[in-house]
């Protein structure tokens, strides 16, 4: 929920089958996590850093932003 409100997300995909953002990634990626493995969720890119014995330790958090932002930029 504190994820969620911090992002303004209002709902993670399947979020019952998980409690946390670590469980949300090991969802998403259908193995267990190693750096560099990333998921794209609602204009955000969630990114492993770190891992620890199987656990992430550490999470980069990046607002992506949207490909026709991207072009009006190149376009002006």
């Amino acid at each position: 929920e504190d994820l969620k409100h911090a992002l303004e997300i209002d709902e993670m995909p399947d979020e019952e089958n998980y409690e946390t953002l670590a469980g949300f990634m090991m969802y998403q990626l259908r193995k267990i996590p190693r750096p560099a493995d990333s998921v794209e969720f609602s204009g955000f890119k969630f990114e492993v850093v770190d891992v620890d014995h199987y656990k992430i330790d550490q999470l980069l958090v990046t607002r992506i932003l949207e490909k026709l932002e991207d072009q009006s930029l190149i376009e002006n």
